[in-house]
């Protein structure tokens, strides 16, 4: 409440939060909420759902002129791609959007609007003023579209010396108008540049088969020779990488593909959530008890497994393995597994290395340590690939030394690695 106040004449007090990072626009921690006037370029309004007798006004969608409570400007921003449509447009949408300024494509669920009698109509619906003496086909590089100029930077709101035209030399402060269309929304859509999320109603792609799928459907090269987790501190997704600036279309040299390494000039590729749905309700009726091989397709020695499904995901491993030991006492327990002294590249009498996935993950669960299959591989090609945990002391105890210990099928166990071995049963 101290930071509460009236700190910027030009800018009316609203609630915000401050000190935003950049990229996925998370609270740090010395991000605080107030009610003041200034907001500036880290910071974000806060803002709550408007309920009428028969619509509810999209939250986080500023109004961009007072005279219209329809006109939106968009933070979640996208081309819209030509894909077999999934989900239904709603009916609640406003009729016209603003672009992200800076950029040269429309919201999803919108279109730009190319021909004069449109944008008039447009402009006058928006309050804005429309001058036919500025129409024309002005800069050779863009194609002429119904645009506003002079958006306020910090208001994304048009200001007293904005006007509505069909032209092509649209800069830095003009922002397309966008009219909804009726056609559904994409299966497959590609975020904007450097944000570290979905829109609304999508979700981030995180397996390479559903991303070579989107990529296809979205015209885009799917590389499976840059999958990977090459940079630690994000987490793997289905991306497009090296697109153009202003319109975000891809480059000749851009490719799709699931991986870590996802920086300025890249765009998550997400779909849609109704799909994700579809593909749950598809699933085969499963007992509270279903096997890992029901499910993924392993072997006939998988575990017993309590089996959640989740509404609005697809099955994963992680969607169904316990969170504690106990769960598993239908079947395998951790007395069925041992892990070999490091360094040793076999298992004891009566035991047999574990060479799956599946099972590797339940092991990695039973003993409590993250199992990793971005680090699946055959990193040390003619040593067997098996199921092993790294970083293990002289004492065979986990998690003791600098880095922690971390399950994985590889060929790659060294000196610091022992095999994850189950029991023959006879």
């Amino acid at each position: 409440p101290y930071k509460n106040g009236h700190s910027y004449y030009q800018n009316e007090p609203v609630c915000f939060v401050s000190g935003l990072e950049w990229y996925k626009e998370t609270p740090q921690s010395w991000s605080t909420a107030q009610v003041n006037s200034n907001h500036y370029k880290e910071a974000a309004y806060i803002c709550e759902s408007q309920m009428s007798s028969n619509n509810e006004v999209t939250k986080n969608m500023p109004d961009i002129s007072t005279p219209s409570p329809s006109a939106i400007t968009s933070t979640d921003l996208t081309p819209s791609p030509t894909t077999s449509p999934m989900v239904s447009a709603s009916s609640n949408e406003p009729r016209y959007a603003i672009s992200y300024l800076y950029k040269k494509f429309c919201p999803i669920g919108y279109r730009e609007i190319t021909d004069i009698d449109s944008c008039e109509k447009a402009a006058d619906f928006l309050g804005i003023g429309y001058n036919q003496f500025k129409n024309g086909n002005s800069y050779y590089k863009y194609d002429p579209v119904c645009y506003v100029t002079n958006i306020g930077y910090y208001t994304k709101k048009a200001t007293q010396w904005s006007t509505v035209q069909v032209n092509s030399d649209h800069y830095h402060e003009d922002a397309y108008i966008c009219e909804i269309t009726k056609e559904a929304k994409p299966t497959y859509v590609k975020q904007i540049m450097a944000v570290d999320s979905c829109p609304d109603g999508y979700e981030k792609i995180l397996d390479n088969e559903t991303c070579e799928k989107a990529a296809k459907e979205l015209g885009i090269r799917y590389d499976p020779y840059k999958n990977g987790h090459s940079y630690y501190q994000n987490e793997p997704v289905c991306f497009v990488s090296s697109l153009e600036w202003y319109k975000e279309t891809p480059k000749s040299w851009s490719t799709a593909q699931v991986n870590s390494n996802h920086y300025k000039e890249a765009a998550y590729i997400c779909q849609s959530l109704i799909t994700t749905i579809n593909e749950v309700a598809r699933q085969p009726t499963l007992s509270p008890f279903a096997s890992i091989s029901d499910v993924e397709g392993g072997q006939s020695s998988a575990a017993t497994l309590p089996l959640t499904l989740s509404p609005t995901r697809p099955l994963s491993l992680d969607s169904y393995l316990p969170t504690t030991n106990y769960l598993l006492a239908r079947n395998r327990t951790v007395s069925d597994y041992i892990i070999q002294k490091r360094n040793v590249d076999s298992c004891p009498t009566r035991y047999s290395k574990v060479t799956t996935e599946n099972e590797c993950a339940v092991a990695a669960k039973l003993f409590g340590i993250k199992y990793n299959e971005y680090l699946n591989g055959d990193d040390d090609p003619g040593s067997p690939i098996v199921c092993f945990i790294s970083s293990i002391d002289d004492n065979g105890n986990l998690n003791e030394l600098e880095f922690p210990s971390v399950a994985r099928l590889n060929s790659n166990h060294w000196s610091l690695a022992g095999w994850v071995c189950k029991i023959i049963n006879t």
